[in-house]
């Protein structure tokens, strides 16, 4: 961000203080100054001249060769611009001069002729080119005609005397967007007096009665009628626009842009001579033209339901303000960050523009009627003649609860200080705080915070306040004390320690991944159902907008990259929390683990055969989880579990499943739909795994609450084991057939295992599923043979038909 002394000097009195003061006070306040730049000492040498006499140059036609007074002498000076003129009063910079685009002017010869000295542009003397009309780029600039020759003071007379800072914002500090809160800050460092913004005392103002939408937090506009402006001396006016990097337009639109300069608050300005029912909505459909243009669900500003501007960027030139234009709207906004923000990057707006940026960050709009109100002001300050239509308060700016309360001891406690009462009062009030109650004996105290500051919530952040407000340099140096200690790992830690080594035991490789990612392909992967992600206010951009519901995008994403390096089989995993602001949530932040395998498990060449297919499939993903839950859990919890199938687009239906145990879902396997993994370029055997650890350690711990020790002697003869799938409504769970095959108490059944549940096309227009079990039977006494276990087996077969009306596959 750019800010000008000039501008400063509106509310405080800084003439007198040094550059380098002002950025030592930006930097100690915690915006950091990247560079100052000081016009009138990087100009050195320059002289007010007025040409007197000018020649074509013998040589060139493009070159004149001007005779310029400057008080003392007159000098000759070859210039190329196409608008120089005699009679008009110029920058000179004389020989020995240094601009501040680093020339050095010295005595030169162009063509056989020899030219002492340089008449300026407005580029060569340090303003960004960006922001200079055409007209001002192609030439030279002219002094006002009361400049004097001779003058050593000639940028006094472009108003471009002036000091220029450029700072970094932090993302809590957008309140200071708002040159107005900026001053106020340097107000506190220097214990100057601060002026208040003077506006127009407007006390007819309405209150729309219309429906509202819940996209706009606060909107006010005003509506007048030009009666006469005639000539407007705007120079003042442009000249601290482009000394704060902002290029200029129409009188109007300047005057919307340096009010939102002041205040901070984003407002906008549109001719009104056809503006009958001013609006602002979101777009039905796309419209796409080379003049305009707008996507479905824009936030659109319409007349009489047709839109004529997308958020003031693109915009029908019927409403652009024109020297003839009669009626004008202003109107001071302020719309939902995340849909600003998403419509930015959808329509490839740049986001440094003066109005998105302020529309774009979190400022609390208050002031949203005092923009319209100062912008009255400013109209009367151009003597511009003009009748009020209305000033409507469109949409009521609901405030929030801007009190807090925190226990001041705690500040003293954090920065090992021993302030006092009346010391930490003094600094919140110095950052705008009132102090509503506060006790010596508890240390409670209530603070109503400024509704400009919504970077104040805890007391780490008064905390921070107070330390900036006393000096970083003043606060007691303590060296942090360091108790090394080895803490016990916890149950979770163990766990996703084990699995992990699991995992690279198979040749895995573990990676790291980012948290955020776009709030637009939340849904993609969220197997786990959560419903509202954490979001930030301000992201780098909208591809970092939401915290993630699901590490597989992240994994997914390392796969292409690798395959696109032609590493076509890939086993990564990660282990990493995963947060959510689910209200009903009984845990905000979850420790998950998944792993993709691309292609081939065990990455081995079948040399007898390589056009074998890669060992990679449901069964397989699946026995190799089996395996690890027997291990931790026992082969009672695996036997326990049951896999259901399910239906997400960017999976494939028939091969993926959700692990439960007792009905609680806390793993998924999943095969990346086909389609998903051609657009990626990956192979058409991708399956992802991913476990809530958090839930499974819950799970084990009640597992291990109710476990009783029990002994059984094992049998010495061979066990005979059988498969049997059933088909039955999709109603039933596997549970309910487990405890009717224990409760039928068969004489040699052992162990009951689930194999797979499956359910196809058919079957769910049926509302059926099937369900695959292992019966493994056995005999204390004797070895069993087929007669024997095929009579249980009938005898289970005719229960799963008398009690589910089963169908035997």
């Amino acid at each position: 961000m750019v800010v000008s002394k000039r501008i400063l000097n509106q509310w405080i009195d800084v003439r007198k203080i040094k550059d380098q003061e002002i950025a030592k006070a930006l930097n100690s306040l915690g915006f950091e100054v990247d560079k100052v730049v000081n016009l009138t000492t990087t100009n050195t040498n320059l002289i007010v001249g007025e040409i007197l006499k000018i020649e074509e140059h013998p040589k060139s036609k493009k070159l004149n060769l001007c005779y310029v007074n400057i008080g003392r002498k007159i000098v000759k000076i070859i210039c190329g611009a196409s608008n120089v003129r005699v009679g008009i009063k110029v920058v000179v910079a004389q020989v020995g001069s240094k601009l501040a685009n680093d020339l050095v002017i010295d005595h030169r010869e162009i063509l056989g002729v020899m030219s002492h000295g340089m008449i300026c542009s407005l580029s060569e003397l340090g303003l960004n080119p960006e922001v200079l009309s055409e007209e001002e780029l192609a030439g030279i600039v002219y002094l006002p005609d009361d400049a004097p020759v001779g003058s050593l003071s000639p940028l006094h007379y472009l108003e471009l005397d002036d000091s220029i800072f450029e700072i970094q914002l932090t993302l809590n500090r957008s309140d200071c967007l708002a040159m107005y809160y900026l001053a106020k800050e340097l107000s506190h460092y220097f214990k100057l007096p601060l002026k208040k913004i003077a506006v127009s005392n407007f006390s007819n103002i309405q209150t729309s009665k219309q429906s509202k939408h819940e996209f706009i937090h606060a909107l006010g506009t005003l509506k007048i009628n030009l009666l006469n402006h005639g000539q407007i001396d705007e120079s003042w006016i442009k000249r601290t626009l482009q000394l704060t990097n902002i290029k200029p337009k129409s009188f109007f639109d300047n005057l919307v842009s340096i009010v939102m300069l002041e205040l901070g608050q984003p407002a906008v300005v549109f001719a009104a001579d056809n503006l009958e029912d001013f609006k602002i909505t979101l777009a039905n459909k796309d419209y796409l033209t080379k003049s305009f243009q707008f996507f479905k669900n824009d936030i659109v500003f319409s007349n009489k339901e047709q839109y004529f501007s997308n958020l003031a960027v693109s915009t029908l030139s019927d409403y652009f303000v024109e020297p003839k234009t009669k009626a004008l709207v202003f109107a001071s906004l302020n719309l939902d960050g995340d849909l600003v923000q998403d419509q930015i990057k959808r329509n490839s707006f740049n986001p440094s523009n003066l109005f998105l940026q302020r529309l774009n960050k979190p400022i609390v709009p208050v002031n949203y009627l005092l923009v319209l109100q100062r912008i009255l002001f400013l109209l009367h300050q151009f003597h511009i003649k003009f009748e009020v239509v209305s000033f409507v308060n469109e949409v009521n700016y609901q405030l929030k609860d801007n009190s807090r309360t925190i226990n001041y001891q705690m500040i003293n406690k954090l920065l090992g200080t021993n302030l006092s009462l009346a010391e930490i009062v003094s600094a919140l009030n110095t950052i705008g705080c009132k102090v509503l109650k506060k006790s010596k004996l508890s240390g409670i105290m209530k603070i109503k915070i400024p509704s400009y500051r919504n970077d104040l919530n805890n007391v780490n952040d008064f905390t921070e306040e107070v330390a900036r407000v006393v000096g970083y340099n003043n606060l007691p140096k303590i060296k942090p004390k360091f108790v090394i200690r080895a803490e016990p790992l916890s149950n979770l830690q163990i766990l996703l320690a084990d699995m992990k080594k699991y995992l690279l035991d198979y040749g895995f490789h573990q990676v790291k991944t980012y948290n955020l990612t776009n709030k637009d392909t939340l849904a993609d992967f969220n197997f786990f159902g959560y419903k509202k992600p954490i979001t930030l206010i301000a992201p780098i951009n909208l591809a970092r907008k939401a915290m993630r519901f699901s590490l597989l995008p992240s994994l997914l994403e390392i796969c292409r990259l690798n395959a696109s390096f032609k590493q076509d089989s890939l086993k990564v995993f990660t282990d990493e929390v995963i947060y959510n602001n689910d209200p009903e949530a009984v845990e905000h932040a979850n420790h998950h683990l998944a792993f993709v395998v691309n292609n081939d498990f065990f990455d081995v060449q079948n040399y007898f055969n390589p056009n074998s297919e890669k060992s990679n499939n449901y069964l397989l993903i699946k026995g190799f989880l089996a395996a690890w839950f027997t291990k931790q859990g026992g082969k009672e919890f695996n036997d326990a579990l049951t896999y259901h199938s399910f239906d997400q687009e960017t999976i494939h239906p028939y091969l993926s499943s959700k692990i439960k145990y007792n009905n609680i879902h806390f793993a998924t396997i999943a095969a990346l739909h086909p389609e998903i993994a051609e657009r990626i370029a990956l192979s058409k055997q991708v399956f992802l795994v991913e476990i809530n650890f958090t839930e499974l350690v819950a799970i084990f711990a009640e597992l291990k609450d109710k476990q009783v020790v029990k002994y059984k002697s094992w049998s010495k003869f061979n066990p005979l084991s059988r498969d049997l799938s059933i088909i039955i409504s999709s109603n039933v769970e596997y549970e309910d057939v487990k405890n009717v095959i224990w409760a039928a108490r068969t004489k040699y059944l052992q162990n009951l295992t689930l194999i797979d549940i499956y359910s196809d096309e058919v079957l769910k227009h049926k509302k059926k599923h099937s369900l695959t079990f292992n019966l493994e039977f056995n005999s204390k006494k004797e070895q069993l043979d087929e007669d024997r276990v095929s009579q249980e087996i009938k005898m289970i077969q005719s229960l799963m038909q008398q009690r589910f009306n089963a169908e035997i596959r």
